[in-house]
C-alpha cells in the first residue's frame, strides 16, 4: 500500500510538471504573472493524488482543502486580470485539471491521466496554431463541421442495418457509412489545405487537392498549364495529384475491408514508386514558382453526398448483376467504366461485395482497372482542355500505371 501510494505520487509530480512547464515557459515569454509554474504543478499533482486518501480519512478536511485550493485559484485569477488586464482563464483551468489528473492516479486511472496530460499539453503548446486554425476557417465551413458530426455521431446510429433490393445493392447504414469515410477524408484535407498551403506552394496544394478531389485539381492544373510554359512543374503537379488519389483509395479500403486493403497496399507502393520516378526524372533544379487556386468547393455538400450515395448504390448493383451474369470479366469492365467517374464509390463498392461474396482477386482487380481508368481520364482532360498531345511527363507516366497494373492480373493475391 506505501509502495502503491509513493508511485502514484511521483506520478501524479511528473505529470503535475510537464503541465507546469508549458505554463511557466509561457509566462517567461510574455514576462507575465503565472501562478503555478513546474514546482506548484508538480504539488498541485500530488494535492490530487493525496485527495482520495484525505476523503476516506476525513470527509470534511478534505472537502476543506479542496476548497481552500479553489479560493486561492480565484484570487490567483483576479490578480492575473489585475495586472495584465486580461480575462483568459486558460491557465486556472490547467490548474483545475493538473488537480483533475492527481485524482485520476490517486483512484488507479493511470492510463487515462497520462492521456488527459498529453492531451492537454498537446493544445496548450499550440496555442497560435489553433488560433491560426479560427482565423483561416469561416464560419459556413465550421458549420459543415458539425453538421458533419452530427450525421456521423447522431444520425448514423440509428440508421437501419439491412440489405434491399436485388442483389442487395441498397443498405441505408452502409451508404451512409461509405459517405461520412469519404466526406470525413474530403473535409480533413480541405481543412488543412486552407491552413498549410498559400498560392506558391503547388506540390502541398496539388497533393492535399487531390485527396479532396483529384479531377477538380487535375482540371485546374490543366487550365494553368495551357496558359504557363513551366511544363514540368504543372505535369509533376499533376503526377502528385495522382499519388494523393492512390493514397486516398488505399486509405478508405483499408477502413472497410483490411484484408483487401493489405493486397491493394502493394500495388499502391508500386505505383507510388513510379510515379515518384517519373516526378524527378527531369526534373528541374530551379523552378519557376507558379500559383495555383483552390478548384474545389467545400467538399461536404449536400449535391456531392447524394451523388455519391446513388452512383455508390448502382454500381453495387451493376457489379451484382455483371457478376452473377457475365463472372469476372463483368466485374472488371463495371469497374473501368465506373472508374471514369469516380474512384472512390468503385472501390468501396467493390471492397464491400469483397466482404459478401466477391473473391480478393477479383475485387482487387476491379479496383486496380478503376485507377487505371481514372488516371487516362485524367491524361484526357489534360490534352482536351489544353489541346496538347506532347507531354513526355504525363504520357510516360500513364502508360507506366497501366503497364504497373498489368503485372498484378498475373501474380497471386498473397
Amino acid at each position: 500500500m506505501v509502495l502503491n501510494l509513493i508511485g502514484q505520487i511521483l506520478v501524479a509530480a511528473i505529470l503535475g510538471g510537464i503541465i507546469g512547464f508549458d505554463r511557466e515557459k509561457l509566462s517567461k515569454n510574455r514576462k507575465a504573472f503565472n501562478f503555478a509554474g513546474i514546482r506548484t504543478s508538480s504539488l498541485i499533482g500530488i494535492l490530487g493524488a493525496l485527495t482520495p486518501l484525505l476523503y476516506d480519512f476525513n470527509i470534511s478536511f478534505a472537502i476543506l482543502v479542496v476548497a481552500s485550493f479553489l479560493v486561492a485559484l480565484v484570487g490567483s485569477f483576479l490578480l492575473n486580470v489585475k495586472k495584465d488586464k486580461e480575462s483568459g482563464a486558460t491557465s486556472e483551468i490547467a490548474i483545475i485539471l493538473t488537480l483533475i489528473i492527481g485524482f485520476l492516479v490517486g483512484i488507479g486511472y493511470l492510463f487515462e491521466s497520462v492521456f488527459l496530460t498529453l492531451f492537454l499539453v498537446l493544445i496548450l503548446s499550440y496555442k497560435n496554431s489553433i488560433h491560426l486554425f479560427v482565423e483561416k476557417v469561416s464560419t459556413k465551413e465550421f458549420k459543415y463541421g458539425v453538421l458533419f458530426l452530427v450525421l456521423a455521431l447522431v444520425i448514423h446510429p440509428l440508421l437501419p442495418n439491412a440489405d434491399y433490393g436485388p442483389y442487395g445493392f441498397f443498405n441505408l447504414k452502409e451508404v451512409w457509412t461509405m459517405l461520412i469515410l469519404i466526406s470525413g477524408i474530403s473535409f480533413v484535407s480541405y481543412i488543412f489545405e486552407r491552413i498549410f498551403t498559400s498560392k506558391n506552394t503547388i506540390y502541398l496544394t496539388s497533393f492535399l487537392g487531390g485527396i479532396i478531389s483529384s479531377t477538380a485539381t487535375t482540371l485546374n492544373l490543366a487550365i494553368l498549364l495551357k496558359k504557363t510554359k513551366d511544363d514540368f512543374k504543372i505535369q509533376n503537379a499533376i503526377i502528385i495529384t495522382s499519388i494523393a488519389m492512390f493514397i486516398r483509395v488505399l486509405l478508405e479500403v483499408s477502413v472497410v475491408n483490411l484484408n483487401l486493403g493489405i493486397s491493394l497496399s502493394k500495388v499502391t507502393i508500386s505505383f507510388v514508386i513510379f510515379s515518384l520516378f517519373i516526378y524527378l526524372w527531369k526534373n528541374q533544379k530551379k523552378e519557376k514558382k507558379v500559383e495555383i487556386t483552390n478548384a474545389y468547393e467545400n467538399p461536404f455538400e449536400i449535391k456531392q453526398a447524394l451523388f455519391f450515395s446513388v452512383f455508390y448504390s448502382l454500381i453495387k448493383l451493376t457489379i451484382g448483376f455483371l457478376e452473377a451474369k457475365s463472372g469476372v470479366y463483368g466485374v472488371y469492365i463495371s469497374s473501368f467504366v465506373s472508374g471514369f467517374i469516380d474512384t472512390d464509390a468503385v472501390s468501396l463498392a467493390l471492397a464491400s461485395r469483397n466482404l459478401d461474396s466477391l473473391d480478393g482477386k477479383t475485387a482487387l482487380m476491379g479496383i486496380i482497372l478503376a485507377l487505371v481508368a481514372n488516371q487516362l481520364m485524367k491524361l484526357i482532360l489534360v490534352t482536351t482542355k489544353t489541346k496538347r498531345l506532347n507531354y513526355k511527363k504525363l504520357n510516360l507516366f500513364t502508360l507506366g500505371i497501366v503497364l504497373v497494373a498489368s503485372i498484378f492480373f498475373y501474380l497471386p493475391l498473397n
